[in-house]
């Protein structure tokens, strides 16, 4: 069993709402998927493409993105590609790791707060979809739940590198 599947000891709570959340971005996709298909099938078939289909499958993409990058990045399934490793010193890589994996958390931290204010916008505002009138703030806030939780993850390897341990473990 590789290690993507069963994370090293974290934090339990932590690791359930992570991958329950991920659950939930799968379920959504299939979801998605099954709007697509009907609704080519019935513009195909019938001539009657399914109303505001856009709409929600550009939204329903949001949530799964969102959802999935803090499971994504707690089992490392993220691509990553080794360019410096086998030049640095065991030292420099454990700083460069630990450096990367802050700045990664910052940004991430950054993107939650900005969506945050989004969403706030979005309902003092009214903001909804074009077709469908669906509200966007609850979507600013799937953003700003999954960048939290992706920067925590972030944040975690950060620390794990800094005190010398393995940061790509999970």
């Amino acid at each position: 069993m590789d290690n993507r599947e069963q994370p090293e000891r974290g934090d339990p709570l932590f690791d359930r709402v992570v991958r329950r959340l991920a659950l939930v971005g799968g379920g959504v996709l299939l979801a998605m998927v099954g709007l697509t298909v009907a609704d080519v099938a019935l513009r195909k078939l019938a001539n009657a493409p399914i109303f505001g289909a856009q709409n929600i499958s550009e939204l329903a993409l949001l949530v799964v993105v969102f959802a999935a990058i803090p499971y994504c990045g707690r089992v490392k399934g993220h691509v990553a590609i080794d360019l410096i490793g086998g030049v640095l010193s065991p030292r420099l890589l454990r700083i460069t790791d630990a450096l990367v994996n802050f700045v990664g958390a910052a940004v991430f931290v950054v993107l939650a707060w900005r969506a945050l204010r989004a969403a706030g916008q979005a309902m003092e505002i009214g903001r909804v979809s074009n077709l469908l009138a669906i509200p966007h703030w609850p979507f600013y806030g799937v953003i700003a739940l999954g960048a939290v939780l992706y920067a925590v993850v972030q944040l975690a390897a950060a620390m794990r590198a800094a005190s010398g341990r393995n940061a790509d473990a999970p």
